[in-house]
């Protein structure tokens, strides 16, 4: 079974956004050590602390999560092509409430990347929903020994 061209880019896409969200892991854990570092006691410095912590962890899963998906893609497995519509969808709304949120006082350039995120994000979906690519992925299902190689 070959897979399709556009499954590969998607999976690339994928681990570019696992490698963004580990960094946004890092930025909130460097958050923390800086309110921890600082000296400081107070409840300002628990908050940083606390926050740095939680967001750190949810990053880290997301990117976590965004790899093996990106990974079981390009082996054709069923369940991540649903996975990677899923988190497409999620972050498609994400991205439309970003800029509802920022319309009071828009800044052009957060509108800009979130229009460019939006754009992405349905090609994705609209990619993943075609007929051969759905056939791609339920191929393995019904041949289990079938050898998946990339298309040229």
């Amino acid at each position: 079974m070959k897979r399709p061209f556009g499954v590969s880019v998607v999976a690339v896409l994928m681990c570019i956004g696992a490698a963004l969200l580990a960094l946004g892991s890092l930025a909130f854990f460097m958050l923390g050590a800086v309110a921890v570092t600082e000296g400081a006691h107070g409840p300002l410095a628990q908050l940083y602390l606390g926050v740095g912590a939680l967001g750190a962890g949810i990053f880290l899963v997301r990117a976590v999560a965004n790899a093996t998906v990106a990974i079981y893609m390009l082996r054709l497995v069923y369940w991540a092509r649903l996975a990677a519509i899923a988190f497409t969808a999620l972050g498609l709304l994400f991205a439309v409430i970003g800029i509802l949120a920022s319309l009071p006082h828009p800044a052009i350039m957060v509108v800009a990347w979130q229009v460019f995120v939006i754009a992405i994000d349905v090609w994705i979906l609209w990619y993943l929903m075609r007929p051969h690519v759905k056939d791609a992925f339920a191929a393995p299902r019904q041949h289990p020994d079938a050898r998946i190689e990339a298309q040229k």
